[in-house]
């Protein structure tokens, strides 16, 4: 019990403040409305309920309380009963909150380390993906190297690189999720993103016995370049996931239809044979979504659809022909204007 405002606001100072505040609107020194204000002017005491109770019943008087920060407003004279109900579910309203508060420090603090832990990796993963990539760098200087034990350092070399990348692109995709990240375009050769995309999957291709059929709106391999604007970092990961996807999906001795549409935006039509399960077509790109795929962790489809909406496109699976599934994707040909 306090009997004016001030000796209210020296109690609510001490080491264990209040849950709750009854507070009269008149009072001696200060009315309640200044002890709310001062109140909710403190950090210290500003998530402490307080609930009036006052013989004002104008509406004015209740509306003036509650923009103060008030939770409740009681008019004299009172119910016992009711007071103890409002007060007993104001209370633990409040604890709630407080418990809420405490949850999501803890998984901030979570989170916080979870990136800590994923930073480190990245850095301990860099180490030995030097030495990876260093090797088939002194080995290709050495002389007397048939064209094959070339071709297989370089591929060495090649994937050291890309597995770098993919560890930096790493951060880029936690930018994506949380909607920070900004995209830098550059002009691209589509034709070449495709065939890098096709080296990085040779090994299933040729273990399914795969063949894969490439057309340029409707025709064969373009004359000149197919020019759009993107990061080719992000483009070479979205591409070579859905690929990857497709070919395992595939049935072993089966054609890959890759059908690329240019204009306004690139279109790119990747079908394989083989229907996608109707359990997970629903959420196909979403995070962790995976259907039976041994070793499949449901990444690969969310990072594209992730991507592919950070270069400003999008991307969609079509199950609409029979026997076969086509993971549809856009992306405009054009650098955005400048912000």
């Amino acid at each position: 019990m306090a009997t004016n405002g001030e000796q209210a606001l020296r109690r609510c100072q001490n080491a264990a403040p209040p849950e709750l505040i009854l507070l009269d609107v008149m009072m001696p020194d200060i009315d309640g409305y200044e002890v709310c204000r001062r109140l909710k002017a403190d950090p210290k005491t500003a998530n402490i309920p307080v609930i009036f109770v006052t013989a004002m019943g104008a509406a004015t008087d209740e509306t003036k309380g509650f923009e103060l920060g008030a939770v409740d407003y009681i008019v004299k004279p009172v119910s016992p009963e009711i007071v103890r109900a409002r007060v007993r579910a104001h209370v633990e309203l409040a604890l709630a909150r407080r418990a809420l508060h405490r949850q999501n420090d803890q998984l901030e603090e979570a989170m916080q380390r979870a990136e800590d832990m994923e930073n480190l990796m990245r850095h301990d993963l860099k180490g030995p993906l030097g030495v990876i990539i260093g090797f088939p760098q002194l080995l290709l200087e050495e002389e007397g190297l048939k064209d094959s034990q070339e071709s297989a350092l370089r591929k060495i070399e090649n994937a050291g690189f890309r597995m770098l990348n993919m560890i930096d692109l790493s951060l880029d995709l936690a930018k994506m999720e949380r909607g920070l990240y900004v995209v830098n375009p550059e002009k691209l050769d589509f034709r070449v993103l495709l065939k890098q995309m096709i080296d990085d999957q040779e090994t299933i291709l040729r273990i399914k016995n795969l063949d894969v059929n490439i057309s340029y709106d409707g025709g064969g391999e373009p004359d000149g370049p197919v020019i759009f604007h993107g990061e080719a970092l992000l483009v070479q990961s979205m591409l070579s996931n859905l690929f990857k996807n497709a070919c395992e999906a595939s049935p072993e001795d089966e054609t890959l239809d890759i059908m690329v549409n240019t204009g306004d935006s690139i279109e790119l039509n990747l079908r394989n044979t083989g229907v996608a399960p109707a359990s997970i077509r629903d959420r196909f790109f979403e995070k962790y979504a995976s259907s039976g795929k041994k070793g499949g962790t449901g990444l690969g489809t969310y990072s594209a659809k992730l991507i592919a909406t950070a270069l400003g496109g999008d991307i969609r699976l079509d199950s609409t022909e029979p026997g076969r599934t086509s993971v549809v994707v856009n992306l405009p040909s054009r650098a955005p204007d400048p912000a």
